[in-house]
């Protein structure tokens, strides 16, 4: 038998033999040259066994093992894990490249329109470019007032510090770091100096050193947060860390020092350029709490994904993947617990080279499209079959083709096609490249800012006092805020202040109401109608609804901001908690009883969430109940509530009832329980809660917080509480609605339609841009196809008229159906979440939406119509021109009830230009332009029945020439022409007419009902 000391030393014995066999492992790695060591490593697998690896063919597990046994616990590990990387790098003597910040005197202003003039509406829209344009030839002086952002700020970001910016909204807080990162906007008038250890922005590439982190969190959606961070790093790539690893290990082998071998595999992974997965990803993803959410999608406002605050630690775990050595962190504790291409119409394939005006030559010759169709005909016409000689003609058959169509006739055009399209691939590319790098994207956000309010800011500046009338004025977003932040001062000594102003008196409202009580047994409401509503009729006036308003208004605190742009999220208008105060009182001028609130504060700072809170207190106060959901609140935050309604994971209840003061009683309920460690002093009594009811704690302490619920005296309680509530009292009513919405069918239409045309009107990158490219289009045709319409002595004219209305239908037809499939996308979010609410029903909404577009599309009608009408000199005769309009109005409007109805029976509206796409090259096809109905097989025909394109064609062109009784040099009328090669009859007028109104009513009728039958929104 083995004694102890025996089996002692043969342990001893064997250790030294693995330290021994290690030490001649890492002693041959040591051999190797630099650039092979710094590729290899010692790992340690599970069983204690060190092998040498290479570094690039490290696995998932292996990952994920080493940085386990680096980082175990981020909370507790991650500074240890920090540590190590210092001392290894100062063992040596290494230092580090380290970036000291210096800002002197910096000066940010701003030019912008105050007042009503600020708002996007089209009229400014027009008047600005107007104003702007005479301003540029210093024919008229600006409007804009010069609006200072940062004044005469000075100072030092310290390297390895950390340096927080402080001050209120409005402040100039982003402005600074923008112009700290160097991506301050161009538009902005900058005076200072910034420098990098000495060096000005000039001399290097800000990007390759520093990093801006935004406070807007923009993510492709359908990506998953590894895909995300990963996609960071190798953009990003490892910068000096390998120069820097180089040089350690060249110090260490000189100074015979052996590395920790976890912490050197670490280093090299992160060190080494071209790996799929770089291990740094996974180190972020473990400190910023993402491994529970490193494989979802990051989602968007259609697709569900991670919640706000994952979405901020992503959009900071972009920058840390990457080598930058300065962050520049905006708003960085938030949320902590289509365009179309243009072408040049005229390849040739539209109108013939040969009635191309002289002054539109050169817009032949740089079109892609010529040279493509140049060598397609060529290598079609000079083929074997198109080489016999036609009668009459000492030309063979395909050159006389060729020649007809103004398309060069000799063979070297196919090679001369084929590389200018090559050239054309890479001139695109490399402008593509270049307006990514230096142009800015297409608006920008902006606020409206009154005159009294850039008054009072200038008189504020001047240490002078202004007070302003406030009824139906804009006050400045930095005076709402501080005036909030006075009047809330800190949420943590509030509670009993808040129980106090409810004993005192609750707030009234112009409406009254009836608070409900929820029985959850069985969810049955029984209420009594108010004395009030049975005096007067249900019926609101609309001064009382003003009112009513006004109240609401008030009560989420959001009177400064009243005239505001609502704005799109995280892209201009209202700041996220400015927006969930928004969502609150949309639901309150319904006037509920009950409130259900799904996570009020998600993706919210402190101060944010505190504002938040404040606006629901001031809810409960008015006497309405209201429930809300939140992940892990702060002690202000939960010190706010006066119930608590507690799960476990699994659904099951473990505590109903009461919080008293500070928490008192739901912290006396739980350290009753036996083994419940107590709380600690100054500990937030949420965070305590979730700890000691996790599955780990029942494990450990053997109970099952369910089961102690069930059968407490507070459980007994609620049961008796809810058979209180679950029964009627006497004279009480069972709650009843006549009508599924409070407003009549008439109504919500015309509610939804006065939202459409606010939403319009103020939409000028949508409407103004489309009138604005209508109108240059219109030119452009115009003076291409000048006094084309007055041209009917050859089969080529008609041709090229043809190609006019051809080019017009398609050309802006497709693009309308384009550019509404984004806004009616973000239409339908919000309306998914309003016809959630009970505002109003889908037919509604379609209808405001359909018909809200009839007065853009007459007004792009009429624009085009005369303009083009005119330039290319159509016959003027009133039923002529009155068809022309009558066809473009309603191919306009069908190409844009189209576009909006492939958005409404698909997910999102980047599947639905897909879709749409499609569908415009099978119309184009069948267009009866590219083959004339007359020469497609007969078992295709009906398909040019059915393609609306056809139809239009159709009408345009039977209306001016089906009639006309002109000969052509053929001999034949162009009636008779029309007739046989395009099958076009002027009688059949209308049934054409009869069918292009139906196209347009077939698809906004389908487009109702998919907005109906349809919820793509996955949240």
């Amino acid at each position: 038998m083995l004694r102890n000391n025996d089996m002692e030393v043969f342990t001893r014995s064997f250790r030294g033999e693995e330290d021994d066999e290690e030490a001649l492992k890492w002693a041959a790695l040591e051999r190797l040259p630099t650039y092979s060591r710094m590729r290899k490593g010692m790992l340690t697998s599970a069983e204690g066994q060190a092998r040498e690896i290479d570094i690039k063919s490290l696995g998932i597990l292996e990952r994920k093992a080493l940085l386990d046994r680096l980082v175990k616990i981020a909370e507790e590990d991650n500074e240890k894990f920090l540590l190590k990387l210092k001392d290894r790098i100062d063992r040596v003597g290494l230092e580090l490249p380290t970036v000291e910040v210096r800002f002197e005197h910096l000066n940010v202003e701003a030019e912008v329109y105050i007042g009503s003039r600020a708002l996007p509406t089209i009229f400014n829209f027009f008047v600005n470019m107007l104003e702007g344009f005479l301003n540029y030839l210093h024919i008229l002086p600006s409007r804009k007032i010069t609006l200072p952002i940062l004044r005469d700020v000075s100072g030092i970001i310290q390297p390895q510090r950390m340096t927080l910016l402080l001050g209120p909204p409005s402040s100039g807080k982003t402005t600074l770091l923008l112009a700290l990162a160097g991506k301050l906007g161009k538009d902005l008038k900058f005076l200072g100096r910034v420098t990098y250890n000495g060096h000005g922005m000039e001399e290097f590439v800000p990007q390759r050193t520093s990093a801006y982190i935004s406070q807007h969190d923009l993510h492709i959606g359908e990506m998953t947060v590894r895909e995300t961070l990963t996609f960071a790093a190798r953009c990003q790539g490892v910068g000096q860390r390998y120069e820097i690893l180089a040089e350690l290990l060249r110090r260490e082998k000189a100074a015979n020092i052996k590395p920790d071998p976890d912490i050197d595999i670490y280093m090299k992974a992160a060190a080494l350029e071209g790996l799929e997965t770089s291990i740094v990803t996974d180190y972020v993803i473990k400190i910023l709490g993402l491994e529970v959410c490193a494989d979802t999608i990051v989602g968007d406002e259609m697709l569900r994904g991670i919640s706000g605050g994952q979405k901020k630690r992503l959009t900071t775990g972009e920058m840390l993947v990457g080598p930058a050595r300065a962050l520049f962190m905006d708003e960085i504790s938030t949320g902590l617990d289509s365009s179309t291409t243009f072408q040049i119409v005229l390849g040739g394939f539209i109108i013939s080279r040969d009635n191309v005006p002289k002054w539109w030559l050169w817009g032949y010759w740089i079109s892609p499209l010529m040279y493509g169709q140049n060598a397609i005909a060529v290598n079609e016409f000079l083929g074997k079959s198109w080489r016999h000689v036609a009668p009459n003609s000492s030309e063979q058959l395909g050159v006389l083709v060729l020649k007809s169509r103004g398309i060069f006739p000799q063979a070297d055009w196919y090679w001369i096609g084929v590389g200018a399209l090559i050239g054309y691939i890479f001139l695109f590319n490399f402008l593509f490249t270049l307006a990514l790098q230096y142009l800015s994207p297409f608006g920008k956000p902006q606020t409206v800012l009154s005159k009294e309010a850039l008054t009072e800011r200038n008189a504020n500046r001047a240490g002078e006092f202004i007070e302003l009338s406030s009824r139906g004025k804009s006050f400045p977003e930095q005076r709402a805020e501080d005036q909030r932040s006075l009047s809330s001062r800190s949420l943590s000594t509030r509670v009993g202040g808040i129980d106090e102003a409810y004993q005192n008196g609750k707030r009234g409202m112009v409406l009254p109401f009836e608070p409900l009580s929820i029985a959850f047994d069985e969810i049955r409401y029984a209420v009594d109608m108010p004395q009030e509503m049975k005096t007067q009729a249900p019926e609101v006036d609309s001064l009382t609804r003003t009112m009513f308003i006004e109240e609401v208004i008030e009560l989420v605190e959001l009177t400064s901001l009243r005239e505001a742009l609502v704005g799109l999220p995280n892209v201009s208008g209202l700041s996220t908690e400015q927006r969930k105060r928004l969502t609150i009182a949309v639901e309150l001028v319904a006037n509920p009883s009950i409130i259900f609130m799904d996570e009020p504060t998600s993706g919210l700072d402190a101060r944010a969430a505190a504002i938040v809170m404040r606006t629901v207190r001031n809810t409960v106060d008015t006497g309405r109940t209201v429930v809300c959901t939140i992940h892990q609140p702060s002690i202000d935050i939960f010190d706010t509530f006066d119930e608590l309604l507690l799960l476990k994971v699994g659904g099951e209840q473990i505590y109903a009832g009461p919080l008293g003061g500070h928490s008192s009683h739901l912290i006396k309920y739980f350290e009753e329980i036996n083994g419940v460690p107590k709380i600690r002093d100054g500990y937030n009594p949420a965070t305590w809660m979730l700890e000691v009811t996790s599955i780990t704690q029942e494990t450990a302490l053997g109970v099952n917080f369910t089961d102690v619920y069930k059968n407490s005296e507070l459980y007994r309680r609620n049961k008796a509480l809810i058979r209180e509530l679950s029964t009627p009292p006497l004279g009480s009513k069972e709650l009843f609605f006549p009508t599924h919405y409070s407003q009549s069918f008439f109504e919500q239409c015309i509610a939804c339609l006065w939202k459409q045309q606010c939403s319009y009107w103020r939409n000028p990158s949508y409407n103004a841009v489309r009138l604005l490219f209508t109108t240059i289009i219109a030119l452009l045709f115009g003076m291409i196809f000048w006094d084309l319409g007055s041209k009917r002595t050859k089969q080529q004219d008609l041709f090229n008229a043809m190609g006019s209305m051809y080019t017009a239908v398609v050309y802006i037809g497709v693009q309308n159906g384009t550019s509404v499939q984004p806004v009616v996308a973000t239409e339908r979010t919000v309306f998914y979440r309003e016809r959630a609410a009970g505002m109003y029903s889908a037919l509604p909404y379609a209808i405001g939406q359909v018909v809200i577009e009839l007065p853009y599309i007459f007004l792009q009608t009429v624009i085009y119509g005369v303009i083009v009408y005119a330039m290319m000199a159509f016959e003027w005769t009133v039923s002529k021109f009155l068809w022309y309009l009558f066809f473009m109005y309603f191919t306009l409007l069908y190409f844009t009830l189209y576009g909006m109805m492939t958005v409404a029976l698909t997910p999102n509206h980047h599947i639905g230009s897909i879709v749409s796409s499609a569908f415009y090259a099978i119309w184009n096809l069948f267009s009866g332009f590219i083959v004339p109905q007359t020469r497609i097989p007969i078992w295709w025909r009906w398909y040019y029945w059915a393609c609306p394109v056809a139809w239009t064609l159709y009408g345009l062109f039977a209306s001016q020439y089906g009639d006309v009784k002109d000969l052509l040099e053929s001999g034949e009328t162009v009636e008779d022409f029309v007739r046989n090669y395009f099958g076009f009859r002027n009688d059949f007028l209308g049934v054409v007419a009869a069918v292009i109104v139906g196209i347009p009513v077939l698809f906004g009728f389908i487009f109702a009902l998919s907005i109906k039958a349809f919820n793509f929104q996955k949240k």
